[in-house]
């Protein structure tokens, strides 16, 4: 094989079908393959490309278990608020404090991987007065010591029981 047609169903994204057409309406790009260059992407931008199959790498350290130290920040309450892949569905989830400490844990579903983008921790569920910015999953580190304040800095840090 070395001519190559990508399909896709409009029906899977969010695009209507143009001139009226309810049909079975598809986008079709043409990629050429060859023995080194057999893996075809279709990226987000509908641009079609062609490369070495190379499997997927799986990181080293992926984050399970998620700790916040509330040293700093001084949270009465502290949930963790997640969307896209954090599986928490964009909604504040109480985490479990560790006694006698000011850590603070929740387990995600299913870990995440060093550069995911995709929680923040809160002092309340519904309320967004005091948080932290965005968080970025480090590699290697598993908890974050929040800096004092609303939507406030600061540092991932290493945390074991």
């Amino acid at each position: 094989v070395t001519n190559v047609s990508v399909y896709r169903n409009l029906s899977e994204v969010d695009e209507k079908p143009v001139g009226g057409d309810d049909g079975n309406v598809y986008n079709c790009w043409d990629a050429t393959v060859s023995k080194t260059n057999n893996c075809i992407t279709l990226s987000n931008d509908e641009a079609v490309s062609t490369a070495p199959y190379a499997p997927e790498q799986k990181p080293a350290f992926t984050l399970s278990r998620v700790y916040f130290d509330n040293s700093k920040a001084h949270y009465n309450d502290v949930y963790i608020y997640g969307w896209a892949e954090s599986g928490l569905g964009n909604a504040a989830v109480h985490m479990n404090k560790i006694a006698g400490t000011d850590i603070w844990y929740y387990d995600f579903d299913t870990p995440l991987s060093p550069g995911a983008n995709c929680f923040l921790f809160k002092d309340t569920e519904s309320t967004w007065v005091t948080q932290t910015n965005d968080l970025t999953v480090a590699d290697g580190k598993n908890c974050f010591r929040a800096n004092p304040g609303s939507k406030s800095g600061g540092v991932w840090v290493s945390y074991s029981e």
